[in-house]
């Protein structure tokens, strides 16, 4: 069988879980092409203005039209089986062949007010209403996806995210960290959580004077660096700019802890990540991460600012509990890799 898939979420994503899932499955061979999407002015622009995107993303391309050029490879691609990568409707018009659609979260309908983009919503229900099968990443996405869309439950496959981070060698980062530290990795847009996370851990900072906190991600913004500076905190926080797996490996590997305090995921690699780089995991109980992290994890309700704060101290301060968890951690791992 000839699974094709599209380059849209590569367009969309500089760096991230679902581009590199889809590129593994490409070099695994598992989907055994990919059809070049163009980007243009009239079909993505919505997901680019969501994404931050820019003009840059525009092809210059011949077939201008999207939709038409899609249609020729299409024709030309002889598949027997579309996956797209993304939940734009594009294709639908265009299609005559089955398609399967995966499921990363239902993010974007649980808290509508933080994303305003119903137009998406509207794509992506449609999509998923016309999937020959649907891939829910998660038994708490395929519950979700079950709450929010009139779909037929025997129509959902679980197929959990697997993980090759355990393969990956750690590679330094070029200049010394000479002290311990908390890891965040990723975005700090609202539903990650960071401003609860940054109110909980002063206390543990000023408790314990040589422990940083090191975030991955984008720089940090002018209202973030105001909001350290205000609570006297501006060289605790620290932004390292990570270029590669091996760097971030590098990185899980010699933290204290992980933290990963979203407010809602609906898989969570990143504590796969931590698990296969035997770094202890204090982690949010929002969404499936309780059912990914099981009992390798330390967990605290992510609006509860004094939670998040207690069980952070504590694994911080107890170095015999940060070894199970490493351990449990290790032995959870297995059920997410090939």
């Amino acid at each position: 069988m000839k699974v094709v898939t599209d380059n849209n979420i590569f367009v969309l994503q500089q760096f991230g879980g679902i581009s590199r899932l889809f590129q593994d499955y490409l070099e695994q061979g598992l989907i055994k092409e990919k059809l070049n999407v163009p980007n243009s002015t009239n079909d993505l622009t919505l997901t680019r203005k969501i994404l931050n995107h820019t003009n840059k993303y525009l092809a210059k391309d011949k077939y201008y039209n999207q939709r038409d050029y899609l249609a020729k490879q299409f024709k030309e691609s002889k598949m027997d089986l579309f996956h797209p990568t993304y939940y734009g409707d594009y294709f639908l018009d265009k299609l005559n062949k089955p398609f399967v659609i995966t499921v990363y979260d239902m993010i974007y309908e649980i808290y509508p007010e933080i994303f305003n983009i119903n137009d998406l919503i509207i794509e992506k229900r449609r999509v998923i209403s016309k999937a020959k099968r649907i891939i829910a990443i998660s038994e708490r996405t395929k519950e979700d996806i079950l709450k929010f869309l009139d779909v037929p439950e025997d129509k959902i496959d679980v197929i959990p995210l697997y993980t090759k981070f355990d393969s990956v060698k750690p590679d330094n980062l070029g200049f010394d960290i000479n002290y311990p530290y908390i890891l965040f990795v990723g975005n700090r847009n609202y539903y990650k959580n960071f401003k609860r996370f940054a109110d909980s851990v002063f206390p543990v900072l000023k408790k314990h004077n040589d422990l940083r906190v090191i975030c991955t991600g984008g720089e940090f913004t002018e209202p973030e660096k105001n909001f350290f500076s205000e609570m006297a905190f501006e060289d605790r926080f620290v932004h390292v700019k990570c270029e590669n797996d091996s760097k971030l490996k590098w990185l899980y590997e010699n933290a204290l802890i992980f933290i990963f305090p979203s407010m809602y995921e609906g898989f969570g690699f990143p504590v796969l990540e931590a698990f296969a780089s035997s770094c202890p995991v204090v982690c949010s109980n929002g969404g499936s991460l309780q059912e990914v992290g099981g009992d390798a994890c330390l967990f605290f309700d992510p609006h509860n600012v004094h939670d998040m704060q207690e069980k952070i101290m504590y694994c911080i301060e107890n170095s015999s509990e940060r070894n199970i968890m490493v351990k449990r951690g290790l032995k959870s791992l297995k059920k997410y890799s090939l």
